[in-house]
């Protein structure tokens, strides 16, 4: 629409150009993330190659937008929401041509040419895209949120219709809106309509009984395997060659040696009968718990859902999920990363200390994901193998303070601690630690000199983004510190009567 508008009053290489700058500004507007930014890369480059006069060739875009997006941030590669937009887009640029392409011949044999003509651009715009995209995205889709959705298919072709004029009516209102407020009202009375329709057919077809289907955990064995059939399929020459393969001494060799590196790689994972508690590096607080018997623990999840699951599949086993997820907190520094949804963290059961508007977004999300949760009480004790607990010692308003021991180990985890908790005689009588994470990024008012040397701490961590204020630098001089912005991820081991220490950093 702005090439075709701009071309118009000023020409074609001009209108090049300003069109290039309205992708950017239009991926500002509406908040550039990756799916976005995806589609704005391959529209500018679809733009150069008009201006170099050069064909474009949608694969090769789709790959240079990827190697670009990924060169400046690596970590997108793990983000849901960019695997779904490059797989969606790989399945129209393979299958939307091939599907209608089929259909057209299939039609020209049974009807009129004309009527064959006359139906393939709408079965292909509102049909066999949906079907071309749901081919590649249907395998994540099913790993990540174990939801199978049975009348997507109809619901797209009733809602797709309606899109392009909702974006255009919708982009030009709030546009007209910044400069004539009540011309960008009354345009806005046509996105409404538009909107409100899209809404009212996907709210009918999820009220129908079976609308959604809810899976056990989908292995990711299942996506290579339906991404390698898509690929034999797709390609003539790689089922050719898969008919004359020949099993040779190479392949042999190959196939065990990648069979003994997972064999090591899984006995490597195995418990080894100590403690581990490990500082996630995820720019908030996250402590991921691995007890002697293997079993998993993670207190709170820190601000970011990227950075969280990456360093989750660091440190988990393959194939391994959490066993419990405590919400010990409810700032988003703490919880965070759960707001958009459980489907990546995917634990075993949920319990909460405290109530707020994160913890109440992601009890909705586990209510709907069919994930067990309950509601944490000062006293509660979860086993942490042979002689080891994890014992909830106080509640309040801002969450709740952990106390772990295990034989001659303690560890103090005071996420939750505030200032009333902190007039509590019980906290000021705790026992010596081991371990202790410093309450609130170190503020100096939940962490008075009497109250660390009543605990006397061997190793103090604390998540901060940057340096530590003067008292609080002074309160922990004599104690070893760990600040998350300086060492990364850290991590402490433990038989429970040793400690071995490790950090991302030096």
């Amino acid at each position: 629409m702005l090439l075709a508008s701009f071309t118009r009053w000023l020409g074609r290489r001009r209108a090049i150009w300003l069109t290039g700058v309205g992708i950017g500004l239009y991926t500002l507007l509406v908040g550039a993330d990756a799916a976005v930014v995806r589609a704005a890369i391959m529209g500018i480059l679809a733009l150069v190659a008009l201006q170099a006069g050069r064909q474009q060739l949608a694969l090769n875009t789709l790959a240079i937008s990827a190697a670009l997006m990924a060169l400046v941030n690596p970590l997108l590669l793990w983000d849901v929401g960019f695997q779904l937009s490059f797989a969606a887009t790989l399945g129209l640029i393979l299958y939307a041509a091939p599907l209608s392409r089929r259909a057209h011949e299939w039609l020209a044999r049974r009807t009129s040419k004309a009527w064959a003509a006359r139906l393939r651009g709408p079965l292909n715009d509102y049909l066999f895209m949906t079907l071309a995209a749901q081919l590649t995205t249907l395998p994540l889709l099913l790993f990540y949120f174990q939801r199978l959705s049975v009348f997507s298919l109809p619901a797209n072709l009733l809602i797709l219709p309606a899109q392009p004029a909702l974006m255009i009516f919708g982009g030009v209102s709030l546009l007209m809106g910044l400069i004539v407020l009540p011309l960008g009202q009354a345009l806005a009375f046509l996105s409404w309509g538009l909107a409100a329709y899209t809404i009212r057919i996907v709210e009918f077809f999820a009220r129908l009984p079976w609308a959604s289907q809810t899976l056990a955990a989908v292995p990711f064995v299942f996506v290579l395997a339906w991404f390698a059939v898509l690929g034999v399929l797709t390609s003539p020459p790689l089922r050719q060659q898969l008919k004359h393969i020949r099993l040779r001494p190479a392949a042999a060799l190959g196939t065990l040696a990648a069979l003994c590196l997972w064999i090591w790689s899984v006995a490597l994972a195995a418990p080894d009968g100590t403690l581990q508690l490990t500082l996630l590096d995820v720019g908030g607080e996250a402590i991921l718990i691995r007890t002697p018997t293997g079993r998993s623990l993670m207190i709170n999840a820190g601000p970011s859902l990227t950075r969280l699951t990456d360093e989750l599949r660091r440190e988990l086993p393959f194939g391994e999920r959490l066993d419990w997820l405590l919400l010990a907190g409810s700032q988003r520094e703490q919880i965070g990363a759960l707001a958009s949804g459980l489907e990546r963290v995917s634990p075993g059961a949920l319990a909460w200390a405290s109530g707020g508007e994160q913890v109440s977004a992601v009890l909705q999300h586990a209510n709907t994901s069919g994930t067990t949760a309950a509601q944490l009480h000062t006293g509660d004790v979860f086993a942490l193998g042979p002689d080891g607990k994890l014992e909830v010692v106080a509640i309040g308003a801002r969450g709740a303070v952990f106390l772990i021991e295990w034989q001659q180990f303690s560890a103090l985890v005071p996420v939750g601690l505030d200032l009333e908790l902190m007039t509590d005689p019980g906290m000021l009588d705790l026992p010596p630690v081991d371990l202790l994470l410093l309450p609130d990024a170190g503020n100096p008012a939940l962490s008075p000199p009497e109250w660390l040397a009543n605990l006397s701490p061997q190793i103090i961590w604390v998540v901060a983004q940057g340096e530590l204020g003067e008292e609080t630098q002074f309160n922990l001089q004599g104690y070893r510190v760990l600040p998350s912005y300086q060492v990364g991820w850290s991590r402490i081991t433990t038989d429970g009567y040793d400690i071995w220490l490790d950090a991302d950093k030096p």
